[in-house]
């Protein structure tokens, strides 16, 4: 590649202000760390009455976390899915078929 007619920086030069400002730039990263693991600190003990408090509200309204599985695969993923599968399957499983369905799942 040619270089454009004109005055160049000597390369010992971009060198030297390259370094400076990575050190610089790692000095002032060390300087502020210290402050943001006090500030994440402080958020997380903020958070403990909230998540408690949440947590009873949850209790209190007997939300059900084992609720049954609903499949929100989407169409054409459940069409890819059922072409990767090998051909050697039986015919009434796979994609849409009734004997996928179990009568105890909850259909969306």
């Amino acid at each position: 590649m040619r270089q454009l007619p004109g005055r160049m920086k000597p390369q010992w030069l971009r060198t030297l202000a390259t370094v400076a400002i990575s050190a610089v730039a790692t000095i002032w990263l060390l300087a502020l760390l210290p402050w943001l693991l006090l500030m994440a600190l402080l958020l997380g003990l903020a958070l403990i009455p909230v998540l408690r408090r949440l947590r009873k509200e949850m209790d209190a309204t007997a939300f059900d976390l084992e609720k049954p599985v609903v499949d929100v695969t989407p169409w054409h993923q459940q069409v890819r899915n059922a072409w990767q599968q090998p051909l050697g399957r039986r015919w009434g499983s796979g994609w849409g078929s009734a004997g996928d369905q179990d009568p105890d799942r909850r259909q969306g």
